[in-house]
């Protein structure tokens, strides 16, 4: 079919059946391809000369891409054009997946209240028939719940016959089902879906909101199978197409590093978890995201300094002069040992304190002193 539609001549019907195709594209999980096939749409829309029944429907795809891409910006802006022309058509449930479009947008980011853009979305509900997007009004309102921390709200949602019985959807809602079942502590029934969830991969549901490692990795965590746990967490992070969830699940990971003591892991996935929402602008989950970072590196901070206090004599005569950026000769010589017994000893500090430069050291030293003469003083 692509094929064939690529040899249309730019027309009304070429149009049409591009927006088809990406619709198709969507519920076989291929956002990019679909993406893209929009955006063809889109631009022989805009030359203004041809006639189409499907002007919304690309428009809205788009505006779902460019949401699941972590590009809320260029999402608005397409919504923007969309309302600007939307009046001139009859689609209008178009617009009320619009809306739900427009929620989950401002929630992420906070923009603004997202419930009166909720509250219009939900009147999809009212149409009869199944169009693309029906399923957006619910994940709108639990991206709400999940940002404002309302497991209930989502277990609620997602158990209502209606929203479980959705023909045109991909089944994102069970994506945030599974997180809240593990929150509550319902292992079993999280198993339960979790298997189907892996019966329905590739099919009739997709990662776009979280890879099955993800889920596999936090019931892991939840029954105590750590070794488990880490390797799906790694397998997860490989996926980063969909940003929020990869931002989420570095959160998760750094959370679970830092409750098995690897505090300097811990930092470096919080802090990539902190960089990603930042860079995307999703300021609902920054506040938590923040707060476990400081707290990494508040802790890995203090388990350094222990093991400069726990040092030997000579452990710390070394680390002296790393500090103060000698060489591993002029470590030699001024502690009369050969350079082979100096890079053993550097090479065993940068090891302890799980450093990678002597620069690194230099920091953390001159911190420490610090904080002891600090702590001198308010002694005295």
């Amino acid at each position: 079919m692509m094929q064939r539609v690529a040899i249309l001549p730019p027309n009304g019907t070429k149009i049409d059946c591009l927006t088809m195709l990406a619709g198709l594209a969507m519920a076989l999980g291929q956002t990019v391809r679909a993406h893209d096939m929009a955006n063809q749409a889109i631009e022989l829309l805009d030359r203004g000369t041809l006639e189409s029944w499907s002007n919304a429907t690309p428009r809205i795809i788009q505006a779902h891409c460019f949401l699941l891409f972590g590009k809320y910006n260029e999402a608005s802006k397409a919504l923007d054009h969309f309302e600007e022309i939307s009046h001139h058509t009859l689609d209008l449930e178009a617009r009320l997946t619009g809306a739900a479009l427009r929620a989950k947008i401002m929630t992420i980011t906070q923009q603004s209240d997202p419930e009166p853009y909720i509250s219009q979305a939900m009147r999809i509900w009212d149409f009869a028939w199944e169009h693309y997007g029906r399923d957006l009004s619910v994940m709108a309102k639990l991206e709400y719940a999940r940002a404002t921390g309302d497991d209930q709200a989502i277990l609620e949602i997602t158990s209502r016959p209606e929203v479980r019985n959705i023909g045109t959807t991909i089944h994102g809602f069970l994506t945030f089902r599974v997180h809240c079942l593990i929150d509550a502590g319902e292992l079993d029934e999280a198993e339960q879906l979790i298997d189907e969830l892996s019966q329905r991969r590739g099919t009739t549901w997709f990662e776009h909101w979280g890879t099955l490692d993800w889920l596999k990795a936090r019931l892991a965590q939840a029954h105590g199978r750590l070794d488990v746990a880490q390797q799906h967490y790694k397998a997860a992070l490989k996926h980063q197409t969909y940003p929020l969830t990869w931002a989420l699940t570095n959160r998760d990971y750094g959370v679970f590093l830092f409750e098995q003591h690897d505090f300097e892991k811990a930092e470096t996935m919080l802090r990539q978890a902190v960089t990603t929402l930042e860079d995307i602008g999703a300021t609902a989950y920054l506040p938590a995201a923040r707060k476990e970072l400081d707290t990494a590196i508040e802790q890995n901070r203090q388990s350094r300094k222990d093991v400069l206090t726990s040092m030997t004599q000579r452990e710390r005569e070394v680390a002296e002069l790393l500090a103060d950026g000698h060489s591993n000769r002029s470590i030699a010589e001024r502690l009369v040992v050969s350079q082979s017994t100096a890079r053993f000893h550097v090479s065993n500090i940068l090891r302890k304190l799980q450093l990678t430069s002597r620069a690194e050291v230099a920091t953390l030293f001159h911190e420490s002193q610090r904080a002891r003469a600090s702590e001198e003083s308010a002694t005295d």
